[in-house]
């Protein structure tokens, strides 16, 4: 698929410069229809189609076991990155004085959680700053139990080397968990040559997916543990047996319940449309657009706060202005995030030009 039929799947590519994947990307026209669908069986069939509905979500499941080089039961679906990672905490087994390394600019969502282990005598380390291996390296101690770090820091962009950092927590004995909600889409994410344990990624950013959809990822070493435990957790559940029961041995059992249809839905369509115009393309496409915007910020005189060095660049550029706000933007026909500064994140449905046109509007404010 060229980009140009890409973004013809994009609806509000025509009203809009929408840069704004790090935040929420819009639909395309396929994930849309297959959220429609189900409304429209649900309506018209209800219990009728179940069984359909949960078959087409195994594709979803096969198509991230994929994308993340895992097996098939290695993934769990769930609804958003804060569960996998609450998911994490509850699958280890915590000893007072264990400690937990984490980013100081990372989104709450993959600190909080971390957080609330402080009640098991559990402590959490700060990574400062823009952070290299070597810095993680030596943060490392005997009492170091998990790293867990995002892929891509939401705010500035920075893409950290998460296959040195799992090389270094294997070398370690430490666990590793990656929240890769700010690449998985773009970049890749290869479970086994990271050494990932653990990974959790909501779907609704650069995988194009509704809100309500999220992967899940342990590695099967770690399945053996049952911590949550939900009526479709267990083998035969069809038998609704509440005497007796045996957890299946795989991250299926996680989802406990009945599944939030509708967005797994999406996401099935989301990483079909993904696989069709190729993850590597994509990559190649959105580093060529924040590059460009980076060099065009750069001639207008505007700060670039993410001019890292190529391997640590991603899909969001940030950049400060003094006066700039979301509105402002907006009245400019751009959608972006703006907090301690100016956030932009081009995907594959967005042009070179575009790009440019937002760099001299923004320059203009």
């Amino acid at each position: 698929m060229r980009f140009s039929q890409f973004r013809a799947l994009f609806p509000v590519t025509r009203r809009y410069i929408y840069l704004d994947a790090a935040s929420m990307a819009p639909l395309a026209e396929p994930v849309k229809q297959a959220v429609l669908r189900y409304l429209e069986e649900a309506q018209q069939g209800g219990a009728l189609f179940y069984n359909e509905w949960y078959s087409r979500i195994e594709e979803a499941r096969e198509k991230a076991a994929r994308l993340l080089g895992a097996a098939r039961g290695e993934i769990a679906l769930l609804t958003n990155t804060s569960q996998g990672v609450n998911l994490v905490t509850q699958l280890v087994e915590w000893r007072r004085g264990d400690k937990v390394i984490v980013s100081e600019l990372d989104f709450p969502a993959n600190v909080l959680p971390f957080l609330n282990l402080r009640r098991k005598g559990v402590e959490v380390v700060y990574l400062k700053g823009f952070f290299t291996p070597s810095e993680v390296e030596a943060a490392l101690d005997e009492h170091t139990r998990m790293v867990s770090l995002s892929h891509v820091l939401y705010q500035s962009g920075y893409r950290v080397d998460i296959e040195a950092i799992g090389k270094l927590c294997e070398e370690r004995g430490v666990l590793f968990h990656v929240d890769a909600i700010q690449s998985l889409g773009v970049f890749e994410v290869d479970v086994k040559r990271a050494k990932i344990d653990f990974l959790s990624a909501g779907c609704y950013k650069w995988l194009l997916a509704p809100l309500g959809s999220a992967i899940f990822f342990a590695r099967e070493e770690h399945l053996e543990a049952t911590p949550v435990l939900g009526w479709r957790s267990v083998e035969d559940f069809l038998s609704l047996n509440v005497k007796n029961y045996a957890p299946l041995r795989e991250a299926q059992k996680f989802e406990l319940g009945n599944l939030a249809v509708a967005p797994l839905l999406g996401l099935a369509e989301a990483l079909s449309l993904i696989s069709r115009v190729g993850r590597r393309r994509i990559e190649k496409h959105v580093l060529e657009l924040a590059s460009a915007a980076i060099e065009a910020a750069r001639e207008r005189g505007i700060e670039v706060v993410s001019d890292f060095p190529e391997e640590n660049r991603s899909g969001i550029v940030a950049l400060r202005r003094a006066g700039v706000t979301k509105a402002k933007l907006l009245e400019q026909g751009i959608i972006a995030t703006v907090r301690e500064s100016i956030r932009l994140s081009p995907h594959a449905y967005n042009t070179r030009d575009e790009v440019s046109q937002a760099i001299a509007k923004i320059a203009s404010l």
